[in-house]
């Protein structure tokens, strides 16, 4: 498996290829587990990797969420993180798991205001 580090986002996976932010490993905590996390996605298998980034989310301890908080805040474009749209060599990808878990989240949020409007119009 090869790295790479670039200026944008945090880390990635595309293929056999592993992208850190290039700031990423002055943080030896934050860099063994975004390393941990990486390597654990098939690239292959989307169902299995939006398990993976599940599972993370709600395993994630405070320490790493403080941790990594922090580094966003001192390395904005890390940030970018957070997009389902990445140019990785001039071509431009698409996490299928990013926007899967966009889907997931906004559907729930239409529901519960689906629900609340219910709610208000029968009390």
């Amino acid at each position: 498996m090869k790295i790479k580090y670039s200026k944008y986002g945090y880390a990635n996976r595309f293929g056999d290829t592993l992208v850190f932010n290039e700031h990423l490993p002055k943080n030896k905590y934050l860099y063994q587990k975004a390393l941990d996390h990486e390597q654990s996605h098939t690239s292959d298998k989307i169902a299995e990797d939006i398990l993976i980034d599940f599972k993370y989310l709600v395993e994630i301890s405070g320490k790493e969420w403080y941790e990594k908080i922090k580094f966003m805040l001192r390395h904005p474009l890390s940030l970018l993180q957070a997009s389902p749209f990445w140019i990785y060599e001039k071509k431009i990808k698409i996490d299928l798991a990013v926007l899967i878990i966009y889907f997931i989240v906004g559907s729930f949020f239409i529901i519960l205001s689906f629900l609340n409007q219910i709610l208000r119009f029968l009390l």
